[in-house]
């Protein structure tokens, strides 16, 4: 820990190599994240397609529906809440990115 506060590895060398990018240009930036999402898209296929070979192959044992309207209470309404915050805060920085430059199609991708 530094002054108190446990610092993970894979955060710091994550933040580093998204600096990195971020000063070569935006262009190596926009190829990575191309890369990164099809990567991610791969991965959710994998998941769905193996999830549901074995899921209709051994049935859905195990399997039981949460009762009432909010199952996780109100903390897992404030978590999902919050997740869909700071996901849409990246495509907002985006396009507020975009309006500041004087070219935006010359200058974004």
């Amino acid at each position: 820990s530094v002054f108190g506060i446990v610092v993970d590895p894979c955060a710091a060398a994550l933040v580093i190599i998204a600096t990195i990018l971020l000063c070569c240009g935006i262009k190596e930036s926009t190829l990575a994240q191309t890369i990164v999402t099809a990567i991610n898209i791969c991965a959710l296929l994998f998941v769905i397609l193996v999830g549901g070979y074995l899921a209709f192959k051994n049935g859905w044992s195990g399997y039981e529906l949460s009762d009432g309207y909010l199952p996780f209470g109100v903390n897992g309404l404030f978590a999902g809440s919050a997740t869909v915050f700071f996901s849409y805060i990246g495509f907002d920085a985006v396009t507020a990115t975009a309006e500041e430059v004087k070219n935006p199609d010359r200058k974004s991708v």
